[in-house]
């Protein structure tokens, strides 16, 4: 069997994501036409992935999953009792969550990838709104993380485009204080067949804030080469996209050396495979990474490594972080979980593919929880969605 379970898993959750042609929604009388007549941009999304018939598909194949695979072997083993927060209470942000959410029916812009420029503006505009409804500095670190990686990282970010961000920033006379810092992005890496990942560089002199290497999560569309890249990725046998990142570290090295040499380390941010991406940089440019609590890197809902890595990374240790993965989702129960994780979950009990892509910080109330990685990685969820380890027993 070899990776066969592991990959299959997360194949498949890839592919919910993916941009089918009509055909696999149903439509018979369309089964001829070649799949290229199905791409047709509506609202800013490249293809019929805007639609109703879109939404509804992803609801009921998360409803299936969730039969198929019951929360009992996608829950993580826990180290505590989950203590509750009372999340955040925007308005700007639950109305930007109830129209462009995951499952939504016309424009879908978490964790879903768009190539119409104006699809940055609704998150931009969140953002600036962000300071004056969230007072709490750990509660609006958390959220503008999480909006990076599952919003911001899915636009078709340009070279030179400009972001404001609401961070806690260091300035110059070491206090912090709540501020918009503007980025610009420095660069747009092509790690593979056009799979980007994005540099971010502050330019407001005042504030000395950390560089920012954020990745992509799978972008599954099947009609888009990088879609294809992006879903091989995933499924590579040492990890997903472990080889997309070795084929890429040279660039990004030369990234970060830069930015270490100008005495301002870079941090580094992903969700799903762009949180994979991620910690492989954490562990293999350590060196070049800002270590600091005031500025952790973020990896989201990251798959685990394969075996081998694991053995070979155990005993080391990452640069200052934070990594949260979901209640029930299942994604990360593929693999190997790596460095201290934080287990983010919902009053309410989700689906599979809900828990991987729920914005969960934005929720009104939300739990969390240090997982216990050692049990974990023992554990018999784990095992059901790990090939290599049902090989040993």
């Amino acid at each position: 069997m070899g990776h066969s379970l592991k990959n299959r898993t997360l194949a498949l959750v890839a592919l919910l994501a993916a941009p089918l042609p009509r055909p696999l929604l149903g439509s018979s009388a369309l089964e001829e036409r070649s799949l290229s007549s199905f791409i047709s941009p509506i609202e800013g999304n490249s293809s019929i992935l805007g639609t109703r018939a879109r939404a509804l598909a992803l609801v009921k194949v998360d409803k299936m999953l969730a039969r198929a695979f019951p929360l009992s072997v996608r829950s993580f083993a826990l180290a505590e009792t989950p203590s509750v927060e009372r999340g955040v209470d925007s308005p700007s942000l639950q109305r930007f969550l109830s129209e462009y959410h995951y499952f939504a029916e016309q424009r879908a812009l978490v964790a879903s990838v768009t190539l119409s420029r104006e699809d940055l503006l609704p998150i931009q505009e969140l953002l600036l709104t962000l300071p004056a409804e969230v007072k709490e500095p750990s509660l609006l670190e958390l959220l503008v993380a999480e909006l990076l990686t599952k919003v911001v990282a899915y636009r078709d970010l340009a070279t030179g485009d400009l972001l404001q961000l609401p961070l806690f920033a260091p300035v110059i006379d070491s206090t912090r204080a709540s501020a918009l810092v503007t980025f610009v992005v420095e660069k747009r890496f092509d790690l593979w067949q056009g799979m980007p990942a994005f540099a971010l560089k502050p330019v407001d002199p005042p504030f000395r804030v950390a560089p920012i290497l954020l990745f992509r999560g799978t972008d599954a569309s099947l009609t888009r080469k990088w879609g294809w890249a992006s879903i091989i990725s995933d499924l590579d046998p040492r990890g997903p996209g472990y080889a997309v990142f070795l084929r890429s570290q040279g660039l990004l090295h030369d990234w970060l050396a830069a930015q270490k040499s100008m005495g301002t380390p870079a941090r580094v941010m992903g969700f799903s495979l762009g949180g994979a991406l991620g910690l492989y940089a954490l562990k293999l440019e350590a060196n070049l990474l800002l270590s600091d609590p005031l500025e952790p890197s973020y990896l989201f809902n990251l798959p685990g490594i394969s075996q081998g890595l694991m053995r070979e990374w155990e005993e080391s240790t990452l640069p200052e972080c934070k990594i949260f993965i979901s209640r029930g989702d299942m994604v990360s129960k593929a693999g190997y979980l790596l460095g201290q994780v934080t287990e983010l979950s919902t009053p309410e009990l989700l689906g599979p593919l809900a828990s991987h892509v729920l914005l969960v910080s934005g929720q009104p109330s939300y739990s969390l929880a240090q997982v216990d990685v050692a049990a974990e990685n023992r554990s018999r969820g784990f095992r059901l969605f790990n090939s290599e380890v049902q090989q040993d027993r």
